[in-house]
Parts: C-alpha cells; sequence; structure tokens
C-alpha cells in the first residue's frame, strides 16, 4: 500500500457524507459531522476563493476528501458528462476520459493538486465509469496514470483512492487496487454486482486504509437501519484508518447516527 496518508494527527474514523445534502449550510453540517467528501471540483476545477471557503466554513479539526474532477475518469459527450464551469475546446474535450496520458488530464491533475493542498484533503477520489472496463489495456493505462502522472504524494498528504464501477469484480478489483498503491473505495452492505463481495471484502482488503462509500443494500433510495449500521460497525472495527462516506437517500441522518455511536462526532472526538 501506498505511503501518501496525511502527516498530520487525524481520527483512525472519519464519518460523513459524499457531497453536502441539500439546502444545507455548511456551517450547519460541520456541527454535527466532521468529515466531508466534496464534490467541489467534480464538475470543473474550481477558483481558489472556493476551495478556500469550503475549508475556511470547516472546523480545523473537520476532514475532507476531494472527489476528482469528472474529466479526468468520464469522456466528455453522450455517454460522458457535460462539462460545466470551463469551457473545453474540441481539441480538449476529445482529451478527457479513461485516465489517459494527454495534456488535459495532466492539467486537471495538476489543479486538482492545488485544491487538495487549499482543502487539506486526507483523500482523492477517482470514479471509473461502468465503460472503464478491467481490460488489458485499461489496466496499462492505470497503471501509468499512478505511476507516473498521479503517483504517491502527488496530492500531499492525501491518500489516493479509486472507486471501480460495472464489471470489476470485488476480487480483482482488491487486488489491482493493491498492485497500484491505492485505497480502494467500495460498500460493504451493497450486493450489487456480486452477492459474494461481503466475505472477499473483510479478508482482502488492506488494513492500513480503507474507504467505504455507503448506498445501502442494492438501493440508494432507502436509510438504512440499525441492524445495517450495527453491521457496518463492526466491518470497520480491524482497519487502522478509515474514511466512511454515506451517499444514499437518508445520508445525513445516516452518518450523524452512526458517527454518535462510534464516538467519531465532532463533540467526542479526541
Amino acid at each position: 500500500m501506498s505511503n501518501d496518508q496525511a502527516t498530520q494527527e487525524t481520527p483512525r474514523i472519519r464519518v460523513g457524507c459524499a457531497g453536502l445534502p441539500p439546502r444545507m449550510p455548511r456551517e450547519r453540517y460541520f456541527r454535527d459531522l466532521s468529515f466531508l467528501e466534496s464534490d467541489v471540483m467534480h464538475r470543473a476545477p474550481p477558483r481558489r476563493a472556493a476551495v478556500r471557503a469550503w475549508r475556511d466554513a470547516a472546523p480545523d479539526e473537520a476532514g475532507f476528501s476531494l472527489l476528482a474532477w469528472q474529466a479526468l475518469t468520464h469522456a466528455a459527450g453522450k455517454k460522458g458528462y457535460a462539462f460545466k464551469g470551463r469551457d473545453l475546446g474540441p481539441a480538449e474535450l476529445a482529451e478527457t476520459g479513461g485516465l489517459r496520458d494527454t495534456p488535459t488530464i495532466r492539467s486537471g491533475v495538476d489543479a486538482m493538486r492545488e485544491a487538495a493542498e487549499l482543502l487539506r484533503a486526507e483523500a482523492v477520489v477517482f470514479r471509473t465509469p461502468a465503460s472503464f472496463t478491467p481490460s488489458a489495456k485499461n489496466r496499462d493505462t492505470m497503471k501509468r496514470f499512478f505511476g507516473d502522472i498521479a503517483p504517491a504524494g502527488a496530492f500531499g498528504g492525501a491518500w489516493r483512492v479509486w472507486e471501480p464501477e460495472g464489471l470489476w469484480g470485488a476480487e480483482e478489483a482488491v487486488r489491482f487496487s493493491a498492485e497500484l498503491g491505492v485505497v480502494l473505495a467500495c460498500d460493504p452492505l451493497a450486493r450489487d454486482p456480486l452477492e459474494e463481495q461481503l466475505p472477499v471484502l473483510a479478508t482482502e482488503l488492506p488494513r492500513d486504509a480503507a474507504y467505504f462509500r455507503i448506498r445501502g443494500l442494492g438501493s440508494a433510495d432507502q436509510q438504512l437501519d440499525g441492524g445495517e449500521l450495527e453491521a457496518l460497525a463492526e466491518f470497520i472495527e480491524d482497519f487502522e484508518r478509515v474514511w466512511v462516506a454515506f451517499g444514499n437517500v437518508g445520508k445525513f441522518s445516516d452518518a450523524r447516527r452512526f458517527a454518535r455511536a462510534l464516538g467519531a462526532a465532532p463533540d467526542e472526538q479526541g
């Protein structure tokens, strides 16, 4: 596993939401939760002032992860994204997606490095689309990206996190992320795509750091019950460093209940 962990002392377990809940002021959010997976850069590289505003709105002890600019992972077009907030010309649009070695992607990594440093991000999360299959070509591309374009230490003290979608099986994703030296983002409560993924995650995930993006048992359109949160608490016990980002509909309530149960709420952290 990579050594690109934050140098400052931080809590062993971070609990929060994947994105700020709708219509919730930042100051209100950080009264109850001390961690946020920020999407401030997901649509486009933000202005420095915008990143500073997020950092200034949070207590000093609060932690952030940074969701990577989608142009790095997703190609423009009908099956990709319409990139907002930054005008990309035809040549730049052709250089987006797939973690390829292009001037636009290298420029995006540089912008992410600056944003991660301003935000004092603990992790940077790369979400590859379902179209990014586990082919030999894509594996080689990822090796070059995380080995050369965004190597360990590229984002200051932030861990590099990869969340695959689509055809990546749990076991091959765990092993390949370890080969890349990055943390695998996964949901131990999910049943899709593989029913047997929980035993694999429980036995194969490296113990030094884990990143869990929680969507729930088969659907994000629900609030998790106490039994599911209890199972999640038991699952994360053996990891040395854990981020838990709730992304389901009831994410704020679930994250707050989970943080309080673990003693990881802002007023309970040491």
